[in-house]
């Protein structure tokens, strides 16, 4: 059964531009992995919605209990992606950002910071009762050099000019229009669909909303019964594949140089601890995802 329905959907549409509708479905036989691969690998896709863009969301509580609630999103309707300027000594937002919206995206120089407050402002949930805690918003990250729009941190100039208009970006903001939710007390799964609202919306315009959000669920409820996709060949040998080769952005003298620092640090008084960390770097063929799967075994 799928809730609101419509009478309701109505009179919560006058209360927000965005209204969820929903359903649940048992979820004894599906875990978040399968349902991630099914949704991301098996062609859901709703009318202008970025498919590539997609998230899931676990957690563990005290290192050892699953928590309560697993959040899985698919198709959002609008994506930010940033990257700090280059002549960022101001400790401005300003950058490049690129918006991608219904099917089109552009790019533009401005605060990303400013322009994500402008846009999470614009989207006015109306309330519904006896969902769980998160069902729409901004999922994204900030990355650690987001830190210098705020506080006077350098930033390595050379590195970052090295990997060009190629790099990843600073920060990612997607917007949900499709939430799933893993009620591991329950054992069930909300399957929950953000209508946009006009507010000068008729009744004939609601309905058709209304259906569309019914329409999806039911497409979703059917990949989440079917198969799961085929995995990424691995190339069918029994060998031993060799480790691939990392590549440190610190030399072996220059790490030992900090570790040294850090020591006279400490003598002094300035410190009394610190975490030195170096970044490895390799290439891959194989889907992220594959790694994720792989990484959540060894690090829950």
């Amino acid at each position: 059964m799928i809730y609101p329905n419509f009478g309701e959907f109505e009179k919560l549409s006058r209360l927000g531009n965005r209204v969820p509708v929903w359903t649940t479905v048992p979820a004894d036989l599906l875990t978040p992995v399968s349902a991630y691969m099914k949704l991301t690998r098996g062609g859901v896709k709703a009318k202008g919605r970025a498919h590539h863009y997609s998230f899931l969301l676990e957690s563990v509580e005290g290192g050892e209990t699953v928590a309560r609630y697993t959040y899985l999103g698919v198709d959002p309707e609008m994506v930010l992606r940033f990257w700090i300027g280059e002549e960022n000594a101001s400790r401005s937002s300003q950058g490049r950002i690129e918006v991608s919206a219904g099917g089109r995206k552009k790019t533009i120089s401005g605060d990303f910071l400013v322009m994500a407050r402008e846009i999470s402002a614009g989207f006015r949930h109306a309330p519904a009762e006896g969902l769980p805690p998160f069902t729409a918003g901004a999922v994204g990250y900030f990355g650690y050099d987001m830190i210098s729009l705020r506080e006077p941190v350098p930033l390595p100039p050379r590195e970052r000019a090295a990997a060009g208009r190629d790099r990843m970006p600073d920060a990612v903001l997607m917007f949900t229009a499709t939430v799933l939710v893993f009620d591991h007390v329950k054992h069930q799964i909300w399957i929950v669909c953000n209508v946009p609202c006009r507010e000068d919306a008729t009744r004939a315009e609601l309905q058709q909303a209304y259906r569309q959000a019914q329409r999806d669920i039911q497409r979703i409820e059917k990949v989440l019964g079917g198969p799961l996709p085929p995995l990424e060949s691995r190339g069918g040998s029994s060998r031993r594949i060799a480790s691939p080769a990392y590549r440190s952005n610190f030399t072996k003298a220059r790490f030992l140089n900090q570790v040294r620092r850090a020591k006279q640090h400490i003598r002094a008084g300035d410190i009394f601890q610190v975490v030195l960390s170096q970044r490895l770097e390799t290439r891959i063929r194989t889907d992220p995802f594959e790694v994720y799967r792989a990484l959540r075994r060894v690090n829950p």
